[in-house]
């Protein structure tokens, strides 16, 4: 945990669920989605091995499909334009083309699609 690292102080309020390892919070910026959520390991780190980053992204992916009931596709992003960059973490979004960041969102790698049926 780091002082300055805004994924490190999320406020509880924001926190959805939690694990040991990882914990899935609400986003700070919706960027004009309705819902944004992501997925942030515990710990201070840039990398988590794959088997973990497995049961993050499924952990998300249910999480998600609760949260995005009304979406039929979601996304999980990667963080290559993330606002943090040195901690660990993936956002998951719907696909709302009237959403700010609706652009960027198509250029972005999607570690994951889901359809949301």
């Amino acid at each position: 945990m780091t002082d300055k690292c805004p994924l490190c102080n999320i406020s509880p309020k924001d926190i959805i669920s939690s694990s040991r390892d990882f914990f899935i919070a609400n986003a700070k910026n919706k960027k004009g989605h309705r819902e944004r959520i992501m997925v942030v390991s515990s710990r201070h780190v840039t990398y988590v091995p794959s088997w973990l980053e497995g049961h993050a992204v499924d952990w998300l992916i249910k999480v998600g499909r609760l949260v995005f009931a009304y979406s039929p596709k979601i996304v999980i992003l990667s963080p290559m334009y993330g606002s943090v960059q040195n901690h660990w973490h993936y956002v998951a979004t719907d696909l709302d083309p009237k959403a700010d960041d609706f652009e960027q969102i198509l250029k972005t790698y999607w570690v994951k699609h889901v359809e949301n049926i």
